[in-house]
């Protein structure tokens, strides 16, 4: 591993303890459940390390999405497998239609934005952290939006159906070990290092993206079935 990651490891690891302890001793982890806010720290390291990698490339940023600009003259894109237009069409696309989903099942719009675009900073963070640091495990148990924006904002800030609404985000959110986008910038990456073109490798991600869809539903009905919801499954 590199050495600053591996003093990141050492040095943080120590702090905490030492926060724990310094919240213990002043009466403040009796106080609050939530001391010394060690899940809020590390949802706003992440949410830093996005920003400041979007501050760092914003020159390459703003020449890739003035590119993309219909009417604009395309700049050359290398051997990136799609051009910055379509990445950019099918980002905005996907993002409009994950929001407009959850209005439509009545999660207030400012929410939906709010949380969606938290999501894709944590995915950012950890994709740059995979690709710089190449760290072999990446994971943020209860800081995704659904459990960090009530507690950050209160729930009445959010009322019944949006905190039944934010529920439904659980299953992604959890964790971070299985986020896609990692996995999809190493297999871009193994291809280019191999010789081979990236442009199958979009195909390979959307077919996965289909029969693990599918697959998902038919084992969560087989297994809810065959065992049992709450006994085995």
């Amino acid at each position: 591993l590199p050495p600053d990651l591996l003093f990141s490891t050492w040095f943080f690891f120590w702090l905490l303890k030492a926060e724990r302890i310094a919240a213990s001793a002043v009466g403040w982890m009796g106080y609050d459940a939530q001391a010394p806010y060690v899940d809020q720290q590390c949802l706003g390291a992440y949410l830093y390390v996005a920003a400041f990698g979007l501050w760092l490339g914003r020159a390459y940023f703003a020449r890739a999405l003035t590119s993309a600009v219909p009417g604009k003259e395309q700049e050359p894109s290398g051997a990136e497998p799609i051009s910055r237009r379509a990445a950019l069409l099918g980002a905005v696309a996907s993002m409009v239609a994950l929001i407009v989903l959850f209005v439509s099942l009545g999660m207030s719009p400012w929410l939906a934005v709010m949380a969606w675009v938290i999501y894709w900073l944590i995915a950012l963070a950890v994709t740059r952290m995979r690709a710089e640091l190449g760290p072999p495990a990446h994971d943020l148990h209860r800081g995704g939006p659904d459990h960090m924006l009530p507690i950050l904002l209160g729930t009445r800030a959010f009322g019944p159906r949006n905190l039944n609404l934010l529920t439904w985000m659980y299953w992604f959110n959890r964790a971070y070990r299985s986020l896609p986008m990692p996995h999809m910038l190493e297999g871009f990456s193994m291809a280019r290092r191999n010789g081979f073109s990236e442009r199958p490798v979009i195909w390979a991600i959307v077919l996965g993206g289909v029969l693990g869809t599918i697959s998902t539903f038919v084992a969560l009905v087989y297994f809810g079935y065959a065992s049992g919801a709450e006994a085995k499954m």
